[in-house]
């Protein structure tokens, strides 16, 4: 189960388990993404835990907001993918008939420099 899968649990008081976890690590440049989610979810449960009850209602209805922004994001991102499809679909169909409009102006190009290359056989070659 990834991190983001687990349940939100109310903070609980930091214990000094979790302060010595908050410690620096040796190569924070090492860390597996993992490690990092691990670690900033001690670091926000150790401050959630220590402050006061403000800043943890504060944090409750931030998470509510972040909640329903996540809900709302959905329909969005769906609205969002049929308008670039409805416009791509146009663009693609613009960009069709203007690839088919020079493919055709190159062919009558083509046929009349040949045409203009080809000698006239109606008129016979001049005797000097």
């Amino acid at each position: 189960m990834d991190a983001a899968d687990e349940p939100m649990t109310a903070p609980e008081p930091a214990s000094s388990a979790d302060e010595a976890e908050v410690t620096a690590p040796a190569d924070p440049e090492r860390m597996s993404a993992d490690e990092m989610v691990g670690l900033l979810g001690v670091m926000a449960r150790q401050i959630a835990g220590d402050a006061p009850p403000v800043f943890r209602d504060a944090s409750a209805v931030a998470a509510e907001v972040a909640a329903s922004a996540a809900r709302a994001a959905g329909p969005a991102a769906k609205v969002a993918a049929e308008a670039t499809d409805d416009a791509s679909t146009r663009l693609a169909e613009r960009l069709e008939a203007y690839a088919a409009g020079v493919r055709e102006q190159q062919a009558l190009e083509a046929a009349t420099q040949a045409d203009a290359a080809e000698p006239d056989d109606e008129d016979p070659p001049e005797a000097s």
